[in-house]
């Protein structure tokens, strides 16, 4: 049976001072959920234009909505420049900056093969591809089949057909648009989270650092592996063990390898990325250590000054691994 769970950051908020009065809001967006916990808030009308701010981002960045401005750049048959919105153009710039450094490992035209394995926006039969469907659908999938200019805001398809995906991205910088509005409002004290995908600043109720948990890679069980303290990041975590189908004995997992074309077959189970500045690039290198391995990934993260922090599995048992720069962030 498919497993529709998202993978899931979970959030402590332990033992909330009642004296601070933290400001709580929640909502859906972008096919999930929002929390948002504000600290030391002068206004607290803010939840109409939150909804606002990330309804825009839906309309930019869906591909479940057939009207949005993706689903239209991805209907466009063309290969001339398209124009595109100041969001969409950051969004993809950053999402070819991380295919680049990973060599592909993180792709957001791999969307025809997500489809294909059924994980896609439309609920297909639990069945495995052939393997001439499989190479017909790669002819499809390359980051480089996507060019894109600065001013004004364009981007060119190599191939009429290339089918532009933001799901691995798009959450985290949903949750930067806001974290960037509430700043803007003079807050400077949040947590603000979609999707499992988090933005922290300052201080917790408690004038702590913020306790942010990583869940066990155990389907149906919830509980945390590790807690990771921190005041100012982006936190993303990506994994294989909530959205994946079992078909005559093997499991496919909803990560798809765009140099295969099929499910990833690796022993990373669970990445979690902190970065300074943005949920949406830790959003985007969560994915990478599932595709490419521990050690090519840790040795990129070391390389690149990534805060990585995995979960392999070996035998029966859990262990954990990180970079450089994540050992420094604890």
């Amino acid at each position: 049976m498919r497993k529709l769970f998202a993978v899931l950051i979970v959030i402590l908020l332990l033992g909330c001072d009642q004296a601070t009065k933290p400001l709580f809001l929640e909502g859906s967006t972008m096919g999930t959920t929002y929390h948002i916990t504000l600290v030391k808030v002068k206004e607290n009308d803010l939840k109409k234009e939150i909804d606002k701010l990330l309804a825009e981002v839906n309309q930019q960045m869906s591909t479940y909505k057939k009207d949005s401005e993706l689903s239209l750049l991805n209907q466009n048959p063309s290969t001339d420049w398209i124009p595109i919105s100041k969001a969409l153009f950051t969004v993809i710039q950053e999402a070819l900056r991380v295919s680049e450094l990973s060599e592909g490992a993180f792709d957001i035209t791999v969307g025809p093969l997500v489809n294909l394995w059924g994980f896609g926006a439309k609920w297909t039969e639990e069945k495995i591809p052939s393997q001439e469907e499989i190479y017909q659908t790669k002819q499809r999938v390359n980051y480089q089949y996507l060019s894109i200019q600065t001013n004004p805001p364009a981007i060119k398809k190599a191939k009429s057909d290339v089918y532009i995906d933001l799901s691995g991205i798009a959450k985290g910088y949903g949750v930067d648009v806001i974290a960037d509005f509430v700043e803007k409002q003079g807050v400077l004290n949040y947590l603000i989270e979609i999707g499992g995908e988090l933005r922290t600043k300052g201080s917790n109720p408690q004038g702590e650092a913020w306790k942010v948990a990583v869940e066990k890679p155990i389907p149906n069980i919830r509980a945390a592996q590790t807690v990771i303290p921190v005041h100012d990041a982006g936190i993303a975590t990506s994994g294989d063990y909530r959205n994946f189908f079992e078909l005559n004995g093997r499991r496919f997992s909803h990560i798809i390898d765009p140099k295969t074309g099929e499910p990833v077959q690796t022993n990373v189970v669970s990445a979690t990325i902190l970065d300074s500045k943005s949920c949406m690039t830790a959003d985007a290198w969560a994915k990478v250590p599932i595709v490419m391995g521990s050690e090519k990934a840790l040795a990129l993260a070391d390389r690149e000054n990534i805060a990585m922090y995995l979960l392999i599995k070996e035998g029966d048992q859990f262990i954990s691994k990180s970079s450089r720069a994540f050992q420094l962030w604890r």
